[in-house]
């Protein structure tokens, strides 16, 4: 006897975050790269299990050539960091993605602070999300606030979706829900996946904006479209959790799995439970129906 689905999408979405992404994530989305995607081929096999993707079995020695290559990148951002801004704000982000060891981020803040007090647009940022978090420095939220600004007033992304995420949670300024939409959608009209994301989830909400499942729903798929797990990951739920109107398990499992793909620790794991609760529901062939949906989704955006 197949089971009844028994998410509700109000629960599940208690348990989705606004994004805020570090130093790192905010530089390499500067750079138009993603943070969580997985190389196409791997995640394509990943899909077509319905499991995660697993950790690259490298060879010794292609895992001995990469790490020459990220030393040898570090080296050279070194010597250059003497002598250009750019560098130094590259330098202190990489420091803090953990790619070469432990993030340092007492080091990261005295290489952002430079770089952000001559302008540089992904210093500010990294040194804002430092003072805001107290990691390096002490923790300063309004002086974040300050550093966000300076950032979004030169039309960064990064700035402007972070200096939303304060208004939206009055930390550093004073608490301002239709500032914090109004910074958010200039975030994401610049392409910034975790601001349609964060903007989508408003809508869903209500937060700042009239609630408006319409636009929920097309800023969530803009940001699914670009390989944002989180918002593939609400997709699914809105699929499975929503009305009578929204209700597509098929669907849900195509989300859930490409968020499975591309995502990594909690929500990978939260991803698959779910397909595993909805294929109790609407058995094997429909729940496969939904993989070689994913599959192919893969192939279109590799």
């Amino acid at each position: 006897m197949r089971r009844p689905l028994p998410l509700t999408l109000a629960a599940a979405l208690t348990l989705v975050p606004l994004a805020w992404h570090g130093p790192a994530a905010a530089e390499e989305a500067r750079q138009g790269k993603s943070t969580s995607a997985k190389p196409a081929a791997h995640a394509k096999a990943a899909v077509a299990h319905g499991k995660p993707a697993a950790a690259r079995a490298n060879k010794p020695e292609e895992a001995k050539a990469a790490t020459a290559e990220q030393q040898a990148t570090l080296k050279a951002l070194e010597a250059a960091a003497a002598n250009d801004i750019q560098a130094q704000a590259k330098l202190a982000a990489l420091i803090m993605s953990g790619k070469m060891g432990a993030p340092d981020p007492v080091r990261a803040a005295a290489l952002f602070r430079p770089a952000a007090e001559s302008g540089n647009a992904a210093a500010q940022v990294g040194l804002g999300e430092l003072l805001h978090e107290g990691k390096g420095v002490a923790r300063d939220p309004a002086a974040a606030a300050e550093w966000f600004r300076k950032a979004a007033d030169q039309g960064s992304p990064q700035g402007l979706a972070a200096l939303g995420h304060l208004y939206l949670a009055g930390s550093g300024v004073p608490a301002d829900p239709a500032k914090a939409a109004q910074l958010m959608q200039s975030a994401a009209d610049k392409g910034l996946p975790a601001a349609s994301y964060n903007l989508g989830l408003m809508y869903l909400k209500g937060q700042g904006v009239p609630a408006d499942r319409d636009q929920a729903v097309r800023r969530l798929h803009d940001a699914a479209e670009a390989k944002y797990a989180p918002a593939q990951y609400v997709l699914g739920l809105l699929r499975v959790g929503g009305g009578e109107s929204d209700r597509n398990p098929v669907d849900a499992v195509k989300w859930l799995s490409l968020a499975a793909t591309h995502g990594d620790g909690t929500l990978r794991t939260s991803a698959l439970e779910k397909i595993r609760v909805i294929s109790e529901s609407i058995g094997p062939d429909r729940t496969q129906e939904g993989l070689e949906a994913a599959r192919v989704w893969l192939f279109s955006h590799s």
